[in-house]
């Protein structure tokens, strides 16, 4: 195996690498000791070499694959090409060599205090490696041990026993590629290269869907996922191998969708493991449903308004319990927020609260949650736009002997009804759930009426059916926290409008200030309703009234 690292493979290399703008002070650091792994992390300090199986207290599952990763290497890179000074790529070297004699000879697999053959750490470690070989070739000299090193990345990311059917197999297949494309031989790239694209056209079909939007729950893996593709395209196409045009298309309308999901301040949703993104494409001011996905989506230019509903699931990752959802902006503010993934440690209690049904705006039963680890019984089920309304539904089966149904209307694109419906074999205590963005005050008005401020506007949200108990919670202590970045949690206020008993119904309005909400009649087949003395009478969608056992 023989690599040829030209100029031209270098640069293409280097879009794939992994950029910081404080790489030259993190150099400096790493010159003495200290490792910046990940913002959630800290700087470690390892004086004497790093421990290999070292591990944090707090996110030690995190700690250990950026550390394998090596993506510390690269600001060793940048600021040796832009000082000139040797002693940077003396210390990636140092660190690649110290690293290589430490697991000569492991088995290659996941241990329980060392992730160096984690799929991630490998495809992030093998291109980290390969940009420091290309500006240090005496890397891993001796007796051809670079060449031994990525043979065994190689092995290791084209074996199918170590692929993993979601994002982290893209990066495996992103990393053969790269490999694949420093092969000096022309027969011997073939097998990789036939390999990974197999693959990447299979994730393709299976982890998106129909309308083209990524099935792991989360608008910023869609975002990342896409990202990729449009990358691992370029590399597939400068080793004429490249996508079927009808990938490309795919590849394409997938990036198409995220100008549906984000708000009018370009922002992607809280939803699933996601934070606060900008993302530099053209709102599209279309409405969206998407019942493969579980995402409905209304827009509204003139009000500058988004709202997402979500109900639905086609696999468990990056995925909360915020089935019967909703993310809700008006006016470029965020009002009805989401809780954002803040960790993926599975023992923090603000993780576990954070992927909890009480975390989101959704429809809840008081106590309980719901399985992810199965495909259950909650989807969308309606979905109709007019002139004068648009209305969404979605149904929920999962709460053990219990349906939920969730009725979403939406007028002049600020005017927001809901009506939920509950039925269960035995009486239960049901929420209507509202986490409110960190942005808005709250004032209770009355039993049935709280007063929702903004920076720039008040709304009013009013529970319309009597019976219904309220109440607001602040902060950590109350679990009214959403997490906007990564480990980072925000205080806010959550409220609930509680009812107990085993056939209910809620009708909660939130309109603007001003506006008046009156309701009329209400049955299981339709709604009738006033807003400032205009009629609606909305056809519902009925309730599956069955009761799982």
């Amino acid at each position: 195996m023989d690599l040829n690292f030209d100029a031209h493979k270098t640069a293409l290399l280097k879009r794939n690498i992994q950029q910081n703008r404080q790489y030259a002070a993190y150099a400096d650091e790493l010159l003495e000791g200290r490792y910046r792994l990940h913002p959630n992390v800290g700087v470690l300090v390892f004086e004497d070499g790093i421990e290999w199986s070292f591990q944090t207290e707090k996110n030690p599952r995190t700690t250990q694959i950026y550390l394998h990763s090596m993506n510390y290497l690269n600001y060793l890179v940048y600021a040796h090409n832009e000082t000139g000074e040797g002693k940077y790529l003396e210390k990636g070297k140092e660190i690649l060599s110290h690293w290589h004699e430490h697991h000569a000879g492991m088995e290659k697999r996941e241990t329980n205090n060392n992730l160096a053959w984690n799929e991630h750490a490998v495809s992030s470690r093998a291109i980290n490696a390969l940009w420091l070989k290309a500006h240090a070739p005496d890397t891993l000299e001796a007796d051809g041990q670079f060449t031994s090193f990525i043979k065994h990345h190689l092995e290791f990311l084209t074996d199918n026993a170590n692929y993993t059917e979601n994002n982290h197999g893209i990066m495996m297949d992103k990393a053969v590629l790269i490999i694949a494309l420093f092969l000096a031989d022309a027969e011997e790239k073939k097998p990789y290269i036939t390999i990974a694209k197999k693959r990447l056209e299979k994730v393709l079909m299976r982890d998106f869907s129909y309308r083209h939007v990524h099935l792991e729950n989360s608008p910023e893996y869609h975002r990342i996922v896409v990202k990729w593709f449009a990358e691992l395209a370029k590399i597939l196409k400068e080793m004429d191998a490249g996508f079927h045009r009808t990938y490309y298309n795919k590849i394409k309308r997938a990036k198409d969708y995220l100008g549906y999901v984000i708000d009018y301040n370009h922002q992607l949703p809280l939803l699933g493991d996601t934070g606060i993104v900008n993302v530099s494409v053209d709102k599209v001011h279309d409405d969206f449903f998407d019942a493969e996905a579980g995402i409905g989506i209304f827009n509204d230019e003139t009000k500058c308004s988004t709202l997402l509903f979500s109900a639905g699931f086609q696999n468990n990752t990056h995925k909360h319990q915020d089935d019967l959802s909703l993310i809700f902006s008006v006016n470029k503010e965020s009002i009805l927020a989401d809780s954002g993934k803040y960790s993926y440690a599975k023992d923090d209690p603000f993780r576990t609260h954070l992927t909890s049904p009480a975390a989101h705006t959704t429809l809840r039963v008081e106590g309980e949650d719901y399985p992810l680890d199965i495909l259950g019984d909650i989807r969308l089920t309606n979905y109709h736009t007019s002139s004068r309304y648009k209305y969404v539904s979605g149904e929920h089966h999962m709460y053990e002997g219990t349906a939920l149904k969730r009725h979403v209307i939406l007028i002049d694109g600020d005017k927001l009804i809901i009506v939920d419906d509950a039925l269960s074999e035995k009486p239960k205590n049901f929420i209507q759930n509202f986490v409110l963005d960190d942005s808005v005050e709250v004032e209770q008005v009355n039993r049935d009426m709280m007063k929702l401020s903004t920076p720039d506007n008040t709304y009013i949200l009013k529970s319309h059916l009597g019976e219904a108990e309220s109440r607001i919670f602040h902060g950590k202590e109350d679990k009214a926290v959403i997490s906007k970045k990564f480990g980072k949690l925000i205080e806010t206020h959550r409220i609930e409008i509680s009812k107990a008993g085993d056939d209910t119904r809620f009708f909660t309005s939130l309109v603007p200030e001003g506006d008046e909400v009156t309701l009329n009649a209400s049955d299981y087949e339709a709604i009738s309703f006033d807003i400032n003395g205009r009629t609606f009478e909305i056809p519902l969608d009925t309730l599956d009234r069955r009761v799982d056992e």
